[in-house]
């Protein structure tokens, strides 16, 4: 009985051994897989790795090291790359279409011309990250980390952008058409040119940004902080600017007629030349506001009055 005991121990720990070890072997074998469809490198240290243009559609690269790896128009449509390393790595003209970003560090990475529609990168690190001319539409930024990131002419139309930090980013000529940026931000971000009608982004920090020739119209950007933002010549029709923080602001030329600016702080804004008409301006604050040639006509004045059709200036 004794022997026959010891025999059984003996086989049950040889088996546990003999399971180890081909665990261990196919674990090792799926990091040197070869590129392919639906590969497995779960894990896998890619580092620097030579990947241009190869096809890796539905693959599971959750948590792999792909620092500085070359994967320059590769095909990575429903890859998941959830919590993965892509730090300085070459993704430009790459297809990510519908890939799982979440939490994926892309820092100083290159993505120009790479095509990001659908894509999660919620809680990603994109700081300094290249994603000029990206299309990124209905894609979700969601606490995404953008600061300094280039998105120069990048399209985010529909892009869910909301707590996501994009502070000294350059964003000229960026489509942001219907996104949403609620608690954004964009403070000393650069927005010149920018494509931003339908915008919800309440209560946004947008303090210090140049936001010149920028069409917000009909965008809704309530309690926002703009300090001294610079909207020249931008385009305001019909927006909600309830309650934001324009002190210093320059608006000068900017065309926010139709706009609600009802409890909005405009201490010291710049306004030379703007069209007012038929804007809600009650309980704003204008002291020391510049109001020189701005068009007041059909205003709501800040204590309720209607200004005339004909009120240059100020209010008549």
């Amino acid at each position: 009985m004794i022997f026959t005991a010891g025999v059984k121990r003996t086989s049950l720990l040889a088996a546990a051994l003999m399971l180890s070890l081909a665990a261990t072997t196919t674990a090792n074998a799926a990091c040197s897989d070869p590129a392919a469809l639906g590969v497995d490198w779960e894990g896998c240290e890619l580092k620097s790795a030579y990947l241009i243009g190869v096809n890796l559609t539905g693959a599971n690269l959750t948590s792999v090291n792909l620092t500085s790896a070359e994967l320059g128009g590769a095909n990575l449509l429903d890859v998941d790359l959830t919590n993965a390393n892509l730090t300085s790595a070459n993704l430009r003209a790459a297809n990510l279409s519908n890939a799982d970003l979440t939490n994926a560090n892309l820092t100083n990475t290159q993505l120009g011309g790479a095509y990001l529609t659908q894509v999660n990168l919620s809680g990603a690190n994109l700081t300094g990250a290249n994603l000029n001319r990206t299309t990124m539409q209905k894609s979700s930024l969601r606490d995404a980390e953008l600061r300094g990131a280039n998105l120069r002419f990048a399209d985010l139309e529909g892009a869910n952008l909301i707590s996501a930090d994009m502070s000294y980013a350059d964003m000229t000529s960026v489509n942001l058409i219907k996104a949403n940026l609620h608690n954004a931000n964009l403070s000393n971000a650069y927005l010149s040119g920018a494509k931003m009608q339908y915008v919800g982004m309440g209560s946004a920090n947008l303090v210090r940004a140049d936001m010149r020739d920028v069409n917000l119209n009909l965008a809704s950007l309530s309690h926002s902080d703009m300090d001294s933002v610079n909207l020249t010549n931008s385009k305001l029709r019909g927006t909600n600017l309830t309650e934001v923080n324009l002190q210093n602001a320059i608006l000068s030329g900017a065309d926010l007629s139709g706009a609600n600016l009802s409890g909005a702080y405009l201490f010291g804004a710049d306004l030379t030349g703007a069209n007012l008409t038929g804007v809600d301006l009650r309980g704003a604050d204008l002291a020391t506001a510049n109001l020189n040639g701005t068009n007041l006509g059909g205003a709501l004045w800040v204590n309720g009055m209607q200004c005339a059709k004909v009120s240059i200036g100020g209010c008549k």
